[in-house]
């Protein structure tokens, strides 16, 4: 493998257990398959902190007028020149990833345009290890915070657990223009 494509897929393996080992150091016990049918995945507020950024894209966190943590997320390198990645994402576990698998899911984006170089529009995407991933889907952002959804439903990947990606690429241009983001999330759709 040239280095040019090892390095750039090494360091994203290596966040991504980081990431992984982090959101599972902070719970004594993981939740129930119950649980994650019922509540699904979040990062909001203090849980933030655990987004990881793929190669080209950053991640920096402040607070809004009411003191809550946002996380504003930029990225200096045009889309098409980036290195393939999950852009700023939130890992999704193996447990989760076995209650999501072939049920109807709905991912959330609750963001809006920067204070700083405001960006106009984002994309977001499901990255399913073993299938079912979504394309980067583009979506308008307004000067308020607003949802931004996506559904889909991801594959069973047997005998591989893997771990998912529910990412955001700031801005196609790459002119460090930012988005804020407030929560992102990761729910099963009731039937």
């Amino acid at each position: 493998m040239r280095d040019r494509f090892f390095y750039p897929l090494a360091l994203l393996v290596i966040a991504a257990i980081v990431g992984f080992a982090i959101m599972l150091g902070e719970r004594s016990e993981a939740p129930t398959p119950e649980e994650i049918l019922k509540n699904g995945i979040a990062l909001e507020g203090e849980t933030l902190h655990r987004l990881i950024a793929g190669p080209g894209t950053r991640v920096q966190y402040t607070t809004d007028n009411s003191g809550e943590i946002i996380a504003v997320l930029s990225t200096n390198i045009p889309f098409e020149q980036a290195e393939k990645s999950a852009g700023v994402f939130m890992p999704v576990p193996p447990a989760y990833k076995e209650v999501f698998a072939e049920k109807r899911l709905k991912m959330t984006v609750m963001a809006r345009r920067g204070a700083a170089k405001p960006l106009d529009e984002f994309d977001m995407a499901y990255f399913a290890f073993g299938g079912g991933q979504t394309q980067w889907n583009q979506k308008q952002l307004t000067p308020e915070f607003k949802k931004y959804t996506l559904y889909f439903t991801p594959r069973v990947n047997k005998g591989r657990p893997g771990i998912d990606y529910a990412g955001i690429w700031p801005g196609r241009a790459g002119h460090v223009q930012t988005l804020e983001l407030k929560k992102i999330s990761v729910v099963v759709v009731p039937k």
